[in-house]
C-alpha cells in the first residue's frame, strides 16, 4: 500500500508539471494512457462510431484511479453511450486531441463528460484547441454538467457560481462548495421551447443535478431550452448547428427516472444514428 500511494505521488506531481508552459511537449497522460483509446487506432477506423471526450484534470487522474471504483463513471458513460447508440464508442482525454481529429465522417457524434471532480480545464493549450475543435465541428456534439460549461465557454460564453446562500437556508450538500446555492440529486427542470430532443418528454423534466456553477451569459448563437427555479439555463442549443449543452446529468439515469435516457436516444436519432449497420 506504501508503494502504491508513492506512485501516485509520483504521477500526480508529473502531470501537475505537464500543463506547465515548458516549451516542450511533456505527455500529461503518461503513465495513464491504457485509460483511453488510441489515435492511432482511431485513425485507422472504417466504421461508424461515437466519442466521448473526457475533461478530468491529468493531475485528477491518479486520484480517480486510487478510488476503489477506479475510473468506473468513465467506463459507464461510454458503455451507455454504446447502448443507446448501437455504435462503438471510443473515449479520449480532450488532452490528445488537435481541432482536426475528429474530423472524420465515421464520427457520428460527440459526447463532452464532465470533469471528475468538477474543475475548469487547466491545460491551456488543449484547451484552446479543444474550444476550437468544438466552435470548428460540423459532427453533432452534446455535452453534459461541466461538458455544458466547456460548450459555451468555447463560444464567448460567461460562467460563474451561484448565489451564495442567505442566513438561515440549508446547505443541501456543504461538502461541496460550502455557502453556495446548488442544485443536487433528481430535481424538475421545465422547458422553455419545444425542441426535438425533448420529443416524447412532457413540460417538466426529472433528472440529477450535480453543480455549483451555471452559465452566467449565453453566448448569441445560442438559445435557452430549459430552465429550473434555481438556474436559468438548463438546456442550450446551436442555432443552426446541432450542438447541445445540458447543465444536468442526462446519461445518469435510471428506472426511476428515465428522462434523460429519452433525450439521449433522440439526440442520437437528430444524429442520424440508426445503431450498428456495418460490422
Amino acid at each position: 500500500m506504501k508503494t502504491r500511494a508513492v506512485w501516485f505521488l509520483i504521477m500526480a506531481l508529473a502531470f501537475d508539471a505537464s500543463c506547465e508552459d515548458s516549451g516542450k511537449f511533456v505527455n500529461p497522460l503518461a503513465g495513464c494512457e491504457g485509460l483511453f483509446d488510441s489515435l492511432e487506432r482511431f485513425n485507422q477506423e472504417t466504421f461508424d462510431c461515437v466519442v466521448v471526450i473526457d475533461l478530468t484534470d491529468p493531475a485528477d487522474l491518479p486520484k480517480n484511479l486510487a478510488r476503489p471504483d477506479g475510473l468506473f463513471r468513465l467506463r459507464a458513460v461510454t458503455a451507455r453511450m454504446t447502448a443507446l447508440s448501437g455504435l462503438d464508442c471510443y473515449c479520449f482525454h480532450y488532452t490528445q486531441l488537435k481541432r482536426a481529429s475528429l474530423n472524420k465522417p465515421v464520427v457520428k457524434a460527440i459526447i463532452v463528460r464532465p470533469p471528475s471532480p468538477a474543475k475548469m480545464l487547466t491545460c491551456a493549450a488543449p484547451r484552446e484547441e479543444f474550444w476550437a475543435m468544438l466552435r470548428e465541428t460540423r459532427t453533432p456534439v452534446i455535452g453534459f454538467c461541466g461538458g455544458f460549461h466547456q460548450i459555451y465557454l468555447a463560444f464567448g460564453g460567461k460562467c460563474g457560481d451561484m448565489r451564495r446562500l442567505a442566513a438561515g437556508e440549508t446547505d443541501i450538500h456543504p461538502k461541496y462548495s460550502p455557502g453556495f446555492l446548488k442544485e443536487w440529486g433528481f430535481s424538475k427542470v421545465r422547458l422553455m421551447k419545444r425542441d426535438p430532443i425533448f420529443d416524447g418528454l412532457g413540460l417538466e423534466l426529472q433528472v440529477l443535478q450535480q453543480h455549483v456553477p451555471e452559465c452566467k451569459q449565453v453566448p448569441t448563437e445560442f438559445e435557452v431550452l430549459a430552465s429550473s427555479d434555481a438556474c436559468r439555463v438548463q438546456v442550450i442549443k446551436h442555432k443552426t448547428r446541432l450542438i447541445y449543452g445540458t447543465q444536468f446529468h442526462p446519461e445518469a439515469y435510471d428506472n426511476d427516472h428515465p428522462d434523460g435516457k429519452r433525450m439521449l436516444q433522440n439526440f442520437f436519432r437528430l444524429a442520424g444514428v440508426n445503431g450498428r449497420t456495418h460490422r
